[in-house]
């Protein structure tokens, strides 16, 4: 996350020190990160543990740079999904995340979302949300021109591209 030109300098800086140095300095990366005004986000595929109650879940939008949650489950979801673990039910998880044009979260899940009413699939695994939202794009509409043999097969990865 940041200026483009931002990303490139801190990129070359990470190509330049290598792969030793960033083992040997883990600590580096956030001070670099800092240095540049860039972050690094992203989830888990697991809950961190807390005596009382997890710290973050594996659906929680997480921040390198901060050392803090960007946004949880539930606030990604519209209100209408029982998403957020301990209070609305379940851990919907994070697979793709990126930013729209307008600086607004869109992301994919780990799980589907079927509506009780009717029947009616809400959302995918592969489906683009937008944040508070529900869907932008549906999975099928990404994937068609690969004349996939399967429907519903997930989304890991998301990225626009702006001109």
């Amino acid at each position: 996350m940041g200026k483009k030109e931002d990303i490139i300098k801190f990129l070359k800086v990470v190509k330049e020190k290598g792969h030793k140095f960033w083992l040997e300095n883990p600590k580096e990366l956030i001070e670099y990160l800092e240095e540049y005004d860039i972050d690094i986000w992203f989830s888990t595929e697991g809950t961190a543990q807390w005596p009382k109650e997890p710290k973050f879940l594996d659906g929680d939008l997480l921040s390198v740079a901060k050392g803090t949650i960007v946004a949880v489950n539930s606030d990604l979801l519209p209100p209408s999904v029982p998403a957020g673990i301990p209070e609305r039910g379940v851990d919907f998880g994070l697979d793709a995340v990126t930013l729209d044009k307008e600086m607004n979260i869109e992301f994919s899940t780990e799980i589907l979302y079927e509506k009780l009413y009717r029947n009616k699939l809400s959302f995918t695994d592969g489906d683009v949300l937008l944040q508070g939202d529900g869907v932008t794009i549906q999975n099928i509409e990404l994937i068609k021109s690969f004349v996939p043999k399967a429907i519903e097969l997930g989304l890991d990865a998301l990225s626009f591209y702006f001109y």
